[in-house]
């Protein structure tokens, strides 16, 4: 920060000073000597200290001086005005010993703040981490500092750490704060006092030590909170100008982490994203941070994965595409992880999305060329890194046998995810019932569409009337088709369990390319 005139002026607030300035910049200081009688040349950048009946010995001046004097008379009119002099005055009571030695400390401070900037800058440049940042933090606060996410939860913290007496103590134990204290009057305060404050705060009386808390940010995003606590020294006004540099190089070193350069800086995020990677096991735990999202984990929820790699490297139309989805699912929680944008959204028993919210986003979908895949609803959080992966593999199968989609539910492609993994380990061609290959030949040899009329036949599980309809044809002609496939495969289409077989055999093989795709409604979603 570096040490100037009015910088002194409020650390000497309680003599009373009196600034008499001809520099209209800040004027800083890096040394101090006391004035010597009849003094004529004074060294820039220094406060020369003494009494201001001395002055009257030294106008008007020939260099630019720097002068702190103590009252012990009236200060003559043309050194106020003097255009060459920077002028403190303080009241006759003061010490002048006293203030000599103060503003050493204060320089001392000064310098070591820039020896703990080169550290820390040296830390951030050599790719160091966030632990060794924080070390050397602790070793310049003399006191242990902590770096929590903006969920509350703890990031780094000094080994051994014990805080008895402060919310930090909750935090050590469990790691992150209870839904009950998020809420709490005494916490709230202090958010509200630290989300208004541009530099950090310090707290007196609020628990057994004073702390200090620091706005981690990124591109004016809140992505995480530093504290110091008092334990081994008490904290000074000089501590915050070291935690704003401490919270400055911390930024830049989250900000490598691509989760941290597209967050928004709310709770959710950093709770969704632990809860994809797998770092939060215990239900109790898991539970109690669902709610701090004002999320209801007894109700189900379903995942919605939007594939933005192609977008991945514009920041800015990332944040727009998360805009303009939460505005389409307005329940949903979002963040963008591992090159997708993941929204964890409530759903009904009978749908995952309503039909408006549907409709609205496969147009956006469309119109922004991406796909989203829609997992199968679910209580479990603790599986929410599981039913990602299906939103996943649902895009993925999608886009495989159906381009002409936007919107993807597991749902309709269990099975062929079902047979993707039997495929990894057995050749399942050979497992398809044998007939369908005499169908086949048969159709391509006389260009005939009795594979089509199996296929719909079974999906609508041997009903000859919706199997017509679906159809177009007579129930008499259906009838005849279904009696010519039966001589042709050589089997019979009345028993239940050959039909089921019949009918994954056919599935297996579409999914396989080993037939062409059987036109028919819904033929695509195997």
């Amino acid at each position: 920060m570096g040490l100037n005139l009015e910088i002194l002026m409020s650390e000497l607030s309680q003599h009373h000073p009196e600034l008499y300035l001809s520099s209209q910049t800040p004027v800083s200081i890096h040394g101090v000597k006391f004035l010597a009688c009849g003094q004529t040349t004074f060294v820039p950048g220094y406060l020369y200290i003494g009494m201001a009946s001395q002055l009257s010995n030294l106008a008007p001046f020939q260099f630019h001086a720097n002068i702190l004097c103590i009252s012990d008379c009236d200060i003559p009119e043309d050194c106020k005005q003097d255009p060459k002099l920077n002028l403190v005055v303080l009241e006759g009571k003061a010490d002048l010993r006293e203030i000599f030695n103060k503003i050493m400390d204060l320089l001392w401070a000064d310098q070591k703040l820039a020896q703990g900037s080169k550290k820390l800058l040296d830390a951030l440049f050599h790719g160091e981490g966030i632990s060794r940042i924080i070390d050397i933090g602790c070793e310049l606060l003399g006191n242990p500092i902590f770096l929590g996410d903006s969920s509350s939860k703890i990031i780094v913290y000094p080994k051994h750490a014990s805080i008895e007496g402060t919310l930090l103590d909750e935090h050590l134990k469990k790691g992150y704060l209870s839904y009950d204290t998020l809420h709490s009057p005494e916490y709230k305060n202090m958010s509200e006092k630290v989300s208004r404050s541009k530099s950090p705060v310090l707290f007196k009386g609020v628990g057994k030590y004073d702390h200090i808390t620091a706005k981690v940010t990124i591109d004016n995003t809140v992505v995480g909170y530093l504290l110091v606590f008092g334990v081994q020294k008490k904290l000074d006004h000089q501590d915050i100008d070291l935690m704003a540099l401490l919270s400055d190089v911390i930024a830049s070193e989250m900000q490598k982490d691509k989760f941290y350069k597209n967050t928004k800086g709310a709770i959710h995020e950093n709770i969704i994203r632990d809860l994809l990677e797998e770092r939060l096991r215990d239900k109790k735990v898991i539970e109690e941070r669902v709610r701090s999202m004002d999320l209801n984990p007894d109700e189900p929820h379903c995942i919605i994965a939007v594939d933005v790699r192609q977008f991945y490297a514009s920041r800015f139309f990332l944040s727009f595409l998360r805009s303009s989805l939460e505005n389409i699912i307005p329940s949903s929680k979002s963040v963008i992880f591992e090159d997708y944008i993941v929204m964890v959204a409530g759903c009904s028993k009978e749908s995952s999305l309503s039909e408006k919210e549907l409709t609205a986003l496969e147009k956006f979908l469309a119109n922004s060329r991406l796909y989203a895949g829609i997992s199968r609803s679910f209580k479990s959080f603790e599986k929410l890194r599981y039913h990602f992966n299906q939103s996943l593999i649902s895009i993925e199968l999608g886009i495989r046998v159906n381009e002409n989609k936007t919107v993807f539910f597991y749902e309709d492609y269990a099975i062929s995810h079902l047979i993707d993994i039997g495929s990894s380990c057995e050749n399942l061609k050979e497992l398809c019932h044998p007939s369908l290959f005499k169908l086949a030949d048969y159709d391509a040899k006389n260009k005939t569409l009795y594979m089509q009329t199996l296929y719909i036949y079974l999906l609508n599980q041997g009903n000859h009337f919706d199997t017509s309809k679906m159809l177009h044809i007579h129930v008499s002609s259906l009838y005849y088709r279904i009696a010519r496939i039966e001589e042709i495969m050589g089997v019979k289409l009345n028993d239940i369990h050959r039909m089921h077989y019949l009918f994954l055999s056919l599935k297996i093989l579409s999914h396989m390319n080993v037939l062409e795709p059987l036109d028919v409604p819904d033929i695509a979603v195997l």
